[in-house]
């Protein structure tokens, strides 16, 4: 990003948050975490951080799915796996409603066995693979 006198110049904001947001404890539904994106999306395109004084552009990412596993998360992620599934469904209509570009990582990608959370060396690197092709296609047109 180039800089400019009162701060620098972003032209595109990856946006990829949510599965956090599935613990248990903050008792949120797909639609709520999708709701917590849209504000982020609505802060972003009031920044004036983009070119010409206007907004980014901005790439919503669906996270992929939590799986079950054998690891004891102590409860903390009941419920994640059904409310996981939904959250694709959420981050397109605020993509379709804010006019963000949108990426549903989902088929794309699964977490590690190991945990049913976190993505491993090869899901990194096949998420990095499809963000590359998202960014050039919103470069390109």
């Amino acid at each position: 990003a180039a800089a400019r006198g009162d701060g620098p110049l972003v032209h595109l904001v990856i946006l990829m948050l949510g599965s956090n947001d599935l613990k248990q404890r903050f008792s949120l539904s797909a639609f709520d975490i999708a709701s917590g994106a849209e504000r982020l999306v609505r802060i972003i395109q009031a920044s004036q951080a983009g070119p010409d004084e206007g907004a980014p552009q901005i790439l919503l990412i669906s996270p992929a799915r939590v799986h079950a596993t054998r690891v004891d998360w102590g409860g903390m992620f009941e419920g994640a796996q059904a409310k996981s599934a939904e959250l694709a469904t959420y981050y397109q209509r605020v993509s379709e409603e804010f006019g963000t570009a949108f990426l549903d990582a989902a088929p794309l990608i699964a977490p590690s066995p190991v945990d049913g959370l976190h993505l491993d060396a090869e899901g990194h690197r096949t998420l990095g693979e499809a963000v590359v092709r998202a960014v050039q296609a919103i470069f390109a047109g």
